[in-house]
């Protein structure tokens, strides 16, 4: 596996979250690109690093009482899994770059 440090990674996604036309923009945002990348992530699963996968979040985690917690995609937010009706982000270019 590869780690990076969350600041680096943090900084470098909102820089490319700033314009439209950027590589990762277009993949997270549109959805016949973000549909293939998750084609892509489910076929992953099954391969032989698929054992990392179950612990991962859809794109992003998220931070509580100074806790890293994952977060799940949902009828176009990001949300906790295990707290549907607290924190809600709009998936789109702008929100994501804010959060």
């Amino acid at each position: 596996p590869v780690f990076i440090d969350d600041r680096l990674a943090a900084s470098a996604m909102a820089r490319h979250l700033e314009h439209d036309g950027s590589l990762l923009s277009r993949l997270l945002i549109e959805p016949a690109r973000r549909q293939r990348l998750e084609h892509a992530l489910q076929e992953a699963a099954s391969g032989p690093f698929g054992r990392f996968l179950p612990n991962a979040t859809d794109y992003f985690w998220g931070i509580r009482e100074q806790r890293v917690r994952k977060l799940v995609l949902k009828d176009g937010h990001l949300i906790e899994p295990d707290r549907p009706q607290g924190l809600s982000i709009p998936f789109e270019r702008v929100q994501l770059r804010q959060a």
